[in-house]
């Protein structure tokens, strides 16, 4: 006879067996499928293993194909180096070029209009008749004309007169003038500053033959005139106060096409003698 107790016990037991059962069931199952996939897989890798090899494969080359084919490669690298330099190296002198040409009409226009550098303005909206009338005022301005002439141009270039005095908003006229001691004819440009450089706002000249070709035949003699006045607002300028003196100078320079012309006019000159010296021997020879 057994006991309630014994009976739960058993029970317990052969339901723990059959647990025990299933559960190795289970893992017995898992075990062989996870070794069928591993199995798979495997052989997958070892597929894709074989197609890489196969793709990375390459055709042998010879000693003599693989430096050939590794000169062609250097030489189009450096081909394509050296193309790119040339290209930006004349791109920054075409550049530098244009600058170089553009730099000095920008710079005197700039000067003439805003008085910048000491370069008197020129601007003809600012002659008005409002802006030309006399200062009532008892300080006159000593304006002094000076000159010189580039060592390239063989030209006589003087003011007429050393000094003038002024009132601002009085127009006043000065003469300079100018002689070609050569023996042909030459064309100058003259360049011209104000000093002190601070007045140049306040100089405005009416007529000028500055920044203007001036061609002179082989020994001519011509006077340049100068009309010009001193802006009104000089007077009112606290910064002007001390200013009693101002100085005016110019400068001759020779035009750089006439330096070209004369250069092709020395080069057509040597051809023509060196043709008729020729033409003389071959004279010569037939006599």
């Amino acid at each position: 006879m057994m006991f309630p107790s014994s009976i739960s016990l058993l029970r317990l037991a052969v339901r723990g067996g059959l647990e025990c059962e299933r559960l190795s069931a289970r893992g017995l199952f898992s075990r062989r499928a996870f070794s069928i996939s591993s199995l798979k897989r495997e052989e997958e890798i070892k597929k894709e293993t074989v197609q890489n090899q196969e793709k990375r494969e390459l055709p042998r080359l010879s000693r003599e194909e693989y430096e050939k084919f590794r000169d062609e490669y250097y030489y189009k690298k450096n081909h394509v180096n050296k193309e790119t330099a040339i290209n930006y190296s004349v791109s920054l002198a075409l550049l530098f070029l244009a600058l170089s040409f553009a730099s000095v009409p920008i710079y005197r226009a700039i000067c003439k209009r805003t008085g910048w550098g000491g370069t008197p303005i020129t601007d003809k909206t600012k002659f008005t008749s409002d802006k030309m009338v006399p200062v009532d005022t008892d300080k006159r301005i000593r304006v002094q004309f000076t000159a010189e002439t580039s060592s390239m141009l063989p030209w006589k270039f003087i003011p007429q007169q050393r000094e003038v005095y002024v009132i601002p908003g009085e127009t006043a006229l000065a003469f300079y003038k100018a002689k070609n001691r050569s023996n042909k004819d030459i064309t100058g440009m003259a360049t011209y500053s104000v000093t002190p450089d601070n007045v140049a706002p306040y100089f405005n000249k009416i007529q000028c033959f500055c920044f203007e070709e001036q061609r002179l035949n082989a020994g001519e003699e011509v006077d340049m005139p100068l009309f010009f006045f001193i802006d009104p607002e000089f007077a009112t300028d606290p910064s002007m106060r001390n200013i009693d003196d101002i100085v005016l100078h110019y400068t001759f320079f020779r035009a750089t096409h006439d330096k070209d012309e004369d250069k092709i006019l020395s080069d057509a000159r040597e051809k023509m003698s060196k043709a008729n010296e020729e033409a003389s021997k071959a004279a010569v020879q037939q006599n």
